[in-house]
């Protein structure tokens, strides 16, 4: 296991699981500062691209950007959530790139309450 690349689990209660990746070499201190909490629980909230979940992580942006890749996981500091693009997108707010899944299908099945489960493996 690479130690630049930390392995994550999104479990959506009663439906699947997700595997994926945070990139530490990209967002150091964000990446960080969730492996401190470890998991993360809460209600998927949609939005156009796919689903976000709100946390109580606090950091700054990092290797900010606006466009984002089908798969792709950001973080937004100015409400502390975690955003899961299920498809191409461009936002209007920067947000830091934390990682990466492959299983971009399973993203679009994501529904309005579904309680979802972030779970760091490291």
């Amino acid at each position: 296991m690479s130690t630049a690349r930390v392995p994550i689990t999104i479990r959506v209660r009663n439906k699947f699981e997700i595997k994926g990746e945070l990139y530490r070499h990209i967002a150091p201190y964000t990446v960080r500062a969730m492996m401190k909490v470890g998991t993360f629980e809460g209600w998927a909230v949609l939005h156009e691209h796919g689903f976000m979940m709100l946390t109580n992580v606090r950091a700054g942006l990092e290797k900010s950007r606006r466009s984002f890749s089908a798969g792709d996981i950001a973080f937004l500091p100015i409400n502390a959530s975690i955003w899961f693009f299920a498809r191409d997108a461009n936002v209007n707010r920067p947000m830091s790139f934390i990682g990466r899944t492959e299983e971009i299908e399973k993203l679009s099945d994501v529904k309005r309450g579904d309680y979802v489960t972030l779970v760091i493996e490291a």
